[in-house]
C-alpha cells in the first residue's frame, strides 16, 4: 500500500473505515518517511482544530470595510457593499481560518523548521546507505540496557557461536572483545529481503548498547568510516565480502576505536 498524503489526512481525521486504518497503521510501523509526514500533518492541524474549539474574536471593522469596499458593489449604485449579518459572519469565519492556517503553517516551521533542515540532511544520508543499513540503525534506536544486562554469553561458548554464525553467513564471523569496557552479551540472527544479518550485542559499563552488524556483500574492501543518522553513530567498513556496520550512541572518536579493535581482531583470526 502507497501512503498519499490524501490518505494520511483522511486517517488523521478518523475518517477511514476500520479495515483500511488497520491496513495503514501497518505501514506506518515499517515506513518511517510515511509516519513522519502524518506527523507534520498531525502538527500543521493543532492551530486548526483549536481555533474550532476556542471562541475566535470578531474581525476587526477596519479588516471588514476594507474587504466590502475590495468587492465592489453589483446593483450600479455608488459607495461600497455592505455586507448582511450572516454574510459578513462568513467572512469573519474565512478570515479566522485563514488566521489559523498561518499559524499552523508558523508553528510548523518554527517547532519543525529545524527537523525539517535536519530531515533533509539526514535524507541524504539515507539515500547513500544500503537499505538494509538503516533499519539496522532503526531497529537499534529501540534497544536499552535492560535488552541485554539480562543476557549474558559465557567466553567458553564464544568459539561454538563463531562457527554457528560463520556457517549461517556463508562467511567466517569472528566474535570482537572489548573486556569489561564494552562485554559481548549475545548474538542473534536477523534477516533482511531473505538474507541473514548478523547482529552481535554488547553492553558498556554505563549508558546505551553497542551492536555490531554483519552481512554478507558483494562489494570491495573499504575502510571504517563514520556517520550519525537520526542521533545513532555508525560505523561501516567492508572485509572479503562482508560489511560490517557497528552501531551506538557514542562519539565518532570512541567508536571509530571500537572498529579499529574489531578490524585488528578480524584480521588476526583470519591469518590463523
Amino acid at each position: 500500500m502507497t501512503l498519499t498524503d490524501e490518505m494520511l489526512l483522511k486517517y488523521a481525521d478518523g475518517l477511514l473505515d476500520a479495515p483500511t486504518a488497520q491496513a495503514v497503521e501497518a505501514v506506518l510501523k515499517l515506513d518511517d518517511v510515511a509516519s513522519e509526514r502524518l506527523r507534520l500533518i498531525r502538527l500543521s492541524g493543532v492551530a486548526l482544530r483549536d481555533e474550532a474549539r476556542v471562541p475566535a474574536a470578531p474581525v476587526h471593522a477596519d479588516v471588514m470595510e476594507r474587504f466590502e469596499a475590495a468587492i465592489g458593489r453589483s446593483d450600479g449604485a455608488e459607495g461600497p457593499t455592505v455586507l448582511s449579518a450572516d454574510a459578513r459572519a462568513g467572512v469573519s469565519v474565512w478570515v479566522r481560518a485563514a488566521r489559523a492556517l498561518a499559524a499552523g503553517l508558523m508553528l510548523l516551521l518554527a517547532a519543525g523548521g529545524g527537523y525539517l533542515v535536519r530531515d533533509r540532511l539526514a535524507s541524504e544520508t539515507v539515500a547513500a546507505l544500503p537499505v538494509w543499513v538503516v533499519r539496522v540503525a532503526d531497529y537499534h534506536t529501540l534497544y536499552g540496557r535492560r535488552t541485554v544486562e539480562t543476557v549474558q554469553t559465557p567466553a567458553a561458548e564464544v568459539p561454538a557461536l563463531e562457527q554457528k554464525f560463520s556457517a549461517a553467513l556463508d562467511a567466517a564471523v569472528t566474535i570482537p572483545l572489548y573486556g569489561a569496557e564494552m562485554e559481548f552479551r549475545r548474538g542473534q540472527l536477523l534477516e533482511f529481503e531473505r538474507e541473514p544479518i548478523l547482529q552481535l550485542a554488547y553492553l558498556p559499563a554505563d549508558g546505551t548498547p553497542m551492536a555490531l552488524c554483519l552481512k554478507r556483500v558483494k562489494a570491495a574492501d573499504a575502510p571504517a568510516t563514520f556517520e550519525r543518522l537520526n542521533g545513532i553513530g555508525l560505523v561501516r567498513w567492508r572485509q572479503r565480502g562482508v560489511e560490517y556496520v557497528l552501531v551506538a550512541d557514542q562519539s565518532e572518536q570512541r567508536l571509530l576505536g571500537y572498529a579499529a579493535t574489531a578490524v585488528a581482531q578480524i584480521t588476526a583470526a583470519r591469518k590463523l
